[in-house]
């Protein structure tokens, strides 16, 4: 085969691809927004309530644990895998820090 033979035959072939990714991505657009998947007004505003539900629910890590010094204002589910981020970065255990039980911590005389 000549050059423009295999140029011609390759551009051809790039065209089917891009008409065949077109055709597909359209054909799944139209599937999904079709699909009857959709949320109503009321089923939003449940939700909306629900996450404000939650969002009353949340503690702050000085309402869950005791003695926190740094991390005031966080909430409580943040707290341990805040800790477990600082302890793995430093290479350290948790008694590296802290003394058992953390209720009795003071092993950090610099904090107030």
């Amino acid at each position: 085969m000549t050059t423009s033979n295999t140029n011609a035959r390759n551009f051809l072939k790039l065209r089917a691809y891009l008409l065949f990714f077109f055709l597909f991505t359209i054909t799944a657009f139209l599937f999904v927004a079709n699909s009857g998947v959709t949320a109503t007004k009321n089923e939003l505003c449940e939700s909306l309530n629900v996450q404000q539900a939650l969002a009353q629910e949340i503690k702050s890590a000085e309402q869950v644990y005791k003695n926190i010094q740094v991390f005031k204002g966080i909430p409580a589910s943040d707290l341990e895998p805040t800790m477990a981020f600082i302890s793995g970065s430093l290479g350290v255990k948790c008694n590296y820090c802290h003394v058992n039980p953390f209720a009795k911590d003071n092993q950090f005389p610099f904090l107030p």
